[in-house]
């Protein structure tokens, strides 16, 4: 079954939140919720099947904690209230997709992709849920590869490199193609969009030149 974290930077529209929650669940996934918000802020009985509130989180390391996050700006402080908390560590080592909910969200789900590169890293509902369906389609394939299985042969006119003129290679493997990272190696800039990269099914790349820095978030 394919697990779908969310990360919230702010309460999240109980409306929304729950309309979203019965689409995942209808698609074959399990969701858990982790946001900058209060315990009591998300409605009980939305089908979660975990809930973790970083607001919560961060007061477990004490005040000091607390008043050194509250200067941060929105991203850098849902990452810095996540980051060390095991619960949320451990949803993101296990979710096959980490969802952004918004853009102060959007820093956390790097940081968490950074952490696994197998998981589909996505900004907004829509594009998580195309995920969970091409998961559902093809259950093997990660981001930005192929499913696995056997190579595929190289035709039997085609020699393998450094052989013989004429020399045979019916039932060799062709060499692969090679695989482009979906996550970006460096966090994203203040003012970049988030693009996907050529080659990747989804998830976040580097800015595109031509992607509209007002239609995308920015980073922290």
């Amino acid at each position: 079954m394919t697990q779908v974290l969310l990360i919230a930077g702010a309460p999240p529209q109980e409306a929304v939140l729950r309309a979203s929650v019965e689409q995942f669940r209808a698609a074959g996934a399990t969701v858990e919720l982790v946001g900058l918000f209060a315990p009591d802020d998300i409605e009980p009985g939305l089908g979660l099947a975990g809930l973790r509130s970083l607001k919560a989180a961060a007061a477990d390391r004490g005040k000091a904690f607390e008043k050194r996050v509250a200067k941060l700006s929105a991203p850098r402080r849902v990452w810095a209230s996540a980051e060390r908390d095991r619960q949320v560590r451990r949803a993101g080592r296990r979710a096959h997709v980490l969802v952004a909910l918004d853009a102060s969200a959007v820093y956390a789900v790097w940081r968490l992709a950074q952490l696994n590169r197998k998981a589909h890293a996505v900004f907004g509902i829509a594009p998580a849920l195309k995920a969970v369906e091409e998961r559902r389609a093809r259950p093997s394939t990660t981001p930005c590869g192929t499913p696995p299985g056997p190579c595929p042969p190289r035709p039997p006119s085609a020699a393998p490199p450094g052989a013989p003129p004429g020399a045979s290679s019916a039932g060799r493997c062709a060499a692969p193609p090679p695989r482009p990272s979906c996550v970006p190696r460096s966090a994203p800039a203040p003012g970049a969009g988030w693009w996907p990269r050529p080659g990747c099914r989804t998830g976040c790349g580097p800015s595109s030149p031509a992607a509209s820095a007002s239609a995308w978030p920015r980073g922290p």
